[in-house]
């Protein structure tokens, strides 16, 4: 029987990463800009699931939340030395990112009210107990967001860096480690001209 799933703290880096996707409207294949969070626990970690949240990345005025649309989750495969996919997952939506409700004319103040009512929902990303100590988290695409003046991104397959910085994990960890003995490669004593 298994415990009841806890918050897990785990060491995150982000990173860019240049993915080649095909553009419907432009039929060829372009550049994509999509975002990864490794996400490192340093020790034998069982996840249940991520959430994801919507945050501000480099949008402002009004400051528009992100909007992921595709996720994938990855963890190191022994036998290949690679990244094997284990979960790959389509987002829903939010309309109020895409500007259900706003119009140009509106004060930046009530444009940034309406906005900020998507920070409060939290995707859900199940992973059915998957034994790791890392896991590698990309999304290269984004569903339309409001316009905004902070945008320099712009694009369904140019997602902001930021965009993952919310991820949290639950599950079950094992004791941490404890840290390795450090020996000090130089010892205290007097300097002497």
């Amino acid at each position: 029987m298994r415990k009841k799933a806890t918050h897990i703290a785990f060491n995150g880096i982000s990173h860019g990463w240049i993915r080649p996707v095909f553009h419907p409207d432009l039929n060829t294949v372009i550049n994509g800009q999509s975002a990864v969070r490794y996400l490192r626990f340093g020790r034998p970690v069982v996840v249940e699931r991520l959430e994801l949240k919507p945050v501000i990345a480099g949008r402002w005025v009004p400051s528009v939340p992100t909007h992921p649309a595709h996720i994938t989750v990855s963890i190191p495969d022994p036998a290949t030395g690679r990244w094997r996919k284990v979960r790959d997952v389509e987002l829903p939506p939010d309309p109020r990112i895409s500007g259900r409700g706003l119009r140009q004319d509106m004060a930046v103040e009530q444009m940034d009210q309406r906005l900020r009512q998507a920070l409060n929902t939290s995707h859900r990303i199940e992973l059915g107990g998957i034994r790791t100590e890392i896991l590698r988290v990309e999304c290269d695409r984004e569903h339309p967001v409001w316009p905004n003046h902070g945008e320099c991104n712009g694009a369904l397959f140019c997602v902001p860096f930021g965009i993952l910085d919310s991820l949290a994990v639950f599950g079950e960890s094992d004791p941490e480690r404890p840290l390795p003995p450090w020996m000090p490669p130089l010892e205290r004593g007097p300097i002497r001209p």
